[in-house]
């Protein structure tokens, strides 16, 4: 019985979120290092496999590569694609509207309003997936699997109902979600009132601890935090010769769609002009926006197309409104 919802979870893990707005990429590993003598393991040889699922936020359908976006819409997804051209594509799915369900349903493997999670919760308000459910990471934490979340949770935000109180070794991340990274730079935002969200990391059996504010800034930096500690996390389990189940729940590209300033200085700059941004952090918002050739608008940055056709660093809208005025 128990090895049959485990099965069940594992089928859902594929089908649960590939067309949404929510955009899942699951890798199933069958050769750790401590089964590499077998030179056939797989699901039907008795072996664990290793299980890396990769949930995007609010990353639509079509915008990679693999799905007809890509480069068409600014952004070539080049490893992506090659991940979906050598394994399992699933184009046809029902799912929940929302991120809160939909990441429920994920890990109960059930409709959403069945676990108390049939919508997105406002901090601050009762929420979270209900504490008897059993979840994925438990079924997989019996069968011998380390387990860890590292980035976006928003299935309860207080102790009892965080992931290393659902079945996850440990995990680091936000509870929430990231648009409240905004409110701080809110006008008349008071932390007295509704005091901000915190990344937070936990283990199982101890309470989880904030680490720090999430804002604007913070943001910025996240997703690289979360793929250092994914990596590591699966390189100590590989050492070890344990089959694990990361899951890996990325914050981009859910508004506020602010870049990484790492990224900004490969994609955007000149070499010679990098160091400013690295060598003056009191510069103020607007000043960095123009210093890095950007725009605020929702679209966030994408320049690397039009600075490949052009040669210059300008946003693809505009590039595209002086071909049209042509």
């Amino acid at each position: 019985m128990k090895r049959n919802i485990l099965n069940g979870f594992i089928f859902a893990a594929f089908v649960c979120m590939v067309m949404g707005a929510l955009a899942a990429l699951v890798v199933i590993s069958a050769a750790a290092p401590a089964y590499a003598a077998d030179p056939s393991p797989g699901l039907g040889t008795g072996k664990k496999p290793n299980i890396l699922f990769i949930l995007t936020d609010n990353l639509g359908y079509g915008e990679v590569g693999a799905s007809g976006g890509g480069i068409t819409r600014g952004a070539p997804t080049p490893n992506i694609d090659k991940l979906a051209s050598e394994g399992l594509r699933l184009t046809n799915m029902n799912m929940e509207t929302q991120c809160t369900p939909s990441r429920s349903s994920l890990m109960a493997g059930r409709f959403a309003i069945r676990s108390g999670t049939y919508a997105v919760p406002f901090g601050g308000v009762p929420e979270g997936l209900t504490q008897w459910e059993v979840t994925i990471t438990e079924s997989l934490s019996e069968a011998g699997y380390a387990t860890a979340l590292h980035g976006k949770w928003h299935l309860g935000s207080h102790d009892g109902r965080l992931p290393n109180d659902q079945g996850f070794d440990e995990w680091y991340g936000i509870p929430r979600t990231t648009d409240e990274a905004l409110w701080s730079s809110s006008d008349g935002y008071s932390p007295d009132i509704v005091p901000l969200e915190q990344i937070m990391e936990g283990r199982k059996g101890e309470k989880s601890r904030a680490l720090k504010d999430y804002h604007v800034e913070q943001r910025r930096l996240i997703d690289a935090e979360i793929t250092k500690r994914s990596v590591a996390f699966m390189e100590r389990q590989a050492k070890a010769g344990k089959p694990f189940f990361m899951y890996v729940c990325l914050t981009q590209p859910h508004l506020p769609t602010e870049p990484n300033p790492a990224s900004v200085l490969h994609v955007c700059m000149p070499h010679a002009a990098a160091p400013a941004y690295r060598t003056e952090p009191g510069l103020q918002r607007q000043d960095r926006q123009r210093q890095l050739g950007r725009h605020a608008g929702r679209d966030g940055l994408q320049c690397r197309a039009d600075a490949r056709h052009r040669g210059q660093t300008r946003h693809p809208r505009q590039h595209h409104r002086d071909l049209h005025q042509r």
